[in-house]
This record gives structure tokens, C-alpha cells and sequence, in this order.
């Protein structure tokens, strides 16, 4: 036409290779298209074969659009480039540990974390696999490592906390919180632990001790309703010195997860799918601000 032919923008490009046939619409000849998806739309932009970055990237891609059969693979081809790629060490152990393969996910951060010891990330991961499989003296013990290269991150401190309260050693779990939470903020965030526990005497105790500290804040008084009493008039729930080692059972393993990228690094509530505290990934308290 006079006018000329009017280019295919890339985002029409990316949606068409996941509705139509790739081959037709990139104009691919079926013994040189690459494997996956995220391959071809690439490839029909370029010729090099994609570096381990990229193939990290495209495998965070294949989880939410293909699925973890197709990311595994992208992780591994990743591995075959770069070896000791962290990005596709952990992107893997965290896809496995999201399938419920524990085994699995515990060799792979293993793996990660002696080759790369100084990487808080991935002990914090590392520690909380093992939670899950109900080895929560090794997980506190590598948290603790990650907070000595980084003191002040609230996410570490929040960690040690959960496997804290799991261990029944309240106090302790609450002197963890509050080197990075003020009292107030401290207090609440344990209550919420305790509340997720089903312990609701003692959480009430502590939203109490919350509010003590700070009689505005609104997610400590949220949670007293929710108890049903009456802060002006409860009387204080008594509290054993919670220092020895717990006598329940220890938390068995479960079999989903979360994104790859950023959500196994942070804890999230047990929901109905998830009946241990260390279900669904790694976890963190929701955020609270004064």
C-alpha cells in the first residue's frame, strides 16, 4: 500500500505467541524453534542464544504462563551456562520448594548458600525450608547468621520470631522483635503470631501490652475486638516465662508455595491450604506502622 505497512509492536507480539501458533505468526521454521514460549518471542528479535540472565528471567515468566516443568528447564539451562548463577540457584530451590519437593529445594539451597556464604537471602530461604521439614534448631541458627550480616532488617528478626514462637519461647521471640519494631509494634506483631497459633489467651495478652505502649494503635485494638474484650476492663491473662524448648510436635512439611521471585523470602498466614505456620513458602509478619 501507498501508505506503507504499519510494524507489529512488541506487546502484540508477546500476546500473539501465547494465542496463536508460534510458527505462523513468527514465521518459524519447525526444526530451528526454540523450545519454549518465551524463547520464540525472543528469538524472533534476536539471534544470539539468551544469556543465563535471560533465561532466569524468561523462567520466572514460564511459571505464571506455562508452568514449572518449562521454568525447571529454563533454571537448569541457565545452570549449564553459569554453574554458580544465584539467580538460577535460587529461582529453582524456591520452584522446588513451591511444588513440595523439600528434599529437593533443601539440596538446592544448600548448594546455593556454600557457594555464595555471605548472602543473607539465601540462608533466610535456606532456614526456613528447613522450618517446614520441622528442623527448627538448624533454622534458627541459620537466621541467626543472616542477621548478623544484616542487624537491622525487620524480615530476619520477623522470621526468628515465628520459629521462636514455634519453639515456645515467647520472651525470646519477642526480644527479637524488638531490636527492629518499637514496643508497641513489637508487642502486636507477637500477638499476631500467637493469634495464628490459635493461643488467643496469650495473643490477647500481648496486644494488650501493645496498646500499653501505644493506646492509638488501631490493629492492636482490631485484634482485641476480634477476641471479643474489652481492654478498659479485661484483667491481665497471665503469661508463663516461655524459655524452654517446646513440647509439641515438630511442624510437618507442606506442599505449595508462592511467586519465585520475591514471595519466598517473606512469611504469609496459614490460610485454609495451609495448616502449618511454615506453609506456602517462607513468610513475614504483615507490615505494621505506628
Amino acid at each position: 500500500p501507498a501508505g506503507g505497512v504499519r510494524p507489529v509492536s512488541w506487546t502484540q507480539r508477546v500476546q500473539t505467541v501465547f494465542t496463536q501458533n508460534p510458527l505462523t505468526t513468527l514465521g518459524l521454521d519447525k526444526s530451528t524453534t526454540p523450545r519454549t514460549p518465551v524463547e520464540r518471542v525472543y528469538l524472533s528479535r534476536q539471534s544470539a542464544e539468551p544469556t543465563p540472565d535471560l533465561l532466569v528471567s524468561m523462567a520466572a515468566i514460564s511459571v505464571k504462563t506455562v508452568g514449572a516443568d518449562q521454568a525447571r528447564e529454563l533454571y537448569q539451562r541457565a545452570l549449564e551456562q553459569q554453574p554458580g548463577h544465584v539467580d538460577a540457584l535460587l529461582g529453582w530451590a524456591r520452584l522446588e520448594d513451591r511444588e513440595g519437593n523439600l528434599p529437593v529445594a533443601l539440596t538446592i539451597y544448600q548448594q546455593a548458600a556454600s557457594q555464595n556464604p555471605e548472602n543473607a537471602t539465601i540462608l533466610n530461604d535456606l532456614a526456613l525450608c528447613h522450618a517446614r521439614q520441622g528442623d527448627l534448631t538448624q533454622s534458627l541458627l541459620l537466621l541467626h547468621q543472616a542477621t548478623k550480616m544484616e542487624p537491622q532488617r525487620p524480615l530476619y528478626r520477623n522470621n526468628i520470631a515465628k520459629v521462636l514462637v514455634e519453639m515456645d519461647r515467647l520472651n525470646d521471640a519477642l526480644a527479637e522483635l524488638s531490636v527492629v519494631h518499637d514496643p508497641a509494634i513489637a508487642n502486636y506483631n507477637l500477638s499476631i503470631l500467637l493469634s495464628e497459633r490459635g493461643r488467643d489467651a496469650e495473643a490477647a495478652h500481648y496486644a494488650q501490652l501493645a496498646l500499653q505502649h501505644n493506646p492509638q494503635l488501631q490493629p492492636a485494638q482490631a485484634l482485641l475486638t476480634q477476641f471479643r474484650i474489652d481492654d478498659s476492663t479485661a484483667p491481665p491473662v497471665e503469661v508463663a516465662n516461655h524459655l524452654g524448648p517446646s513440647h509439641r510436635s515438630p511442624v510437618p512439611s507442606v506442599s505449595s508455595g508462592t511467586t519465585p521471585s520475591t514471595q519466598p523470602q517473606t512469611w504469609q498466614f496459614p490460610g485454609k491450604d495451609s495448616p502449618t505456620p511454615f506453609g506456602r513458602g517462607p513468610m513475614v509478619l504483615p507490615p505494621v506502622r505506628s
